[in-house]
């Protein structure tokens, strides 16, 4: 999905970046901070992609965040999450 999956990205706001790949079997997300502190963000924002999906995936941290909460961002940094 990462390779041959559609895009849909969002206005960057606040230093942070957020687009999402998709095909019709797999959604990613993709968060990017530029900022030196970490940043909160309303993942209601993406309600456009999210409305059907529960649950955010980290497959380097095993971490699974519901997409009803913020999604903390830390400083710097790039993340990828499986979306389900």
């Amino acid at each position: 999905v990462i390779h041959k999956g559609k895009t849909l990205h969002f206005a960057p706001s606040s230093g942070v970046y957020v687009y999402f790949r998709y095909n019709q079997e797999k959604t990613v997300m993709v968060v990017l901070n530029k900022n030196n502190r970490p940043v909160k963000i309303d993942l209601n924002k993406f309600s456009e992609i999210l409305k059907h999906k529960s649950t955010l995936f980290n497959p380097l941290t095993v971490e699974y965040i519901n997409t009803q909460n913020e999604l903390l961002v830390l400083e710097k940094t790039a993340m990828i999450y499986e979306i389900y």
